[in-house]
């Protein structure tokens, strides 16, 4: 396929894999160069555009270990209320929710079951 390049396609493939090797910014791989940012940028789409890149195997270091990462699979919670139970034992009432458990003695705080039941309201 390296065939199918011009010359001047080649060399400018050659540049764009070896910037894109070399983890620096575009800006830091041309400095000092005799060719301009905005010059390997547009070679680098246009060889892309004309599918010269992929067909030479000229991709850069990100995109060759981009391509061997696994997808990744995700997965959507939706959190369903569990059942609430509530049940009399020896000494007053049991109520679970959610998976909490609140014990209610006969001789209990109004105000302390209501901040607990608050909690848990706010908590789902």
């Amino acid at each position: 396929m390296l065939g199918c390049m011009t010359e001047t396609q080649r060399i400018w493939a050659e540049r764009f894999r070896e910037w894109k090797d070399s983890g620096k910014t575009l800006r830091e791989f041309t400095e000092g160069r005799p060719y301009k940012a905005v010059t390997l940028a547009w070679w680098g789409s246009e060889l892309r555009r004309r599918g010269l890149l992929d067909r030479a195997g000229l991709r850069g270091r990100r995109a060759r270990a981009a391509a061997k990462t696994p997808a990744i699979r995700l997965a959507r919670v939706v959190r369903r209320p569990a059942p609430t139970s509530v049940r009399t034992g020896s000494s007053g009432v049991i109520v679970e929710i959610d998976g909490a458990r609140v014990v209610i003695e006969r001789e209990f705080d109004a105000g302390v079951l209501g901040n607990v039941v608050r909690a848990l309201k706010e908590a789902q």
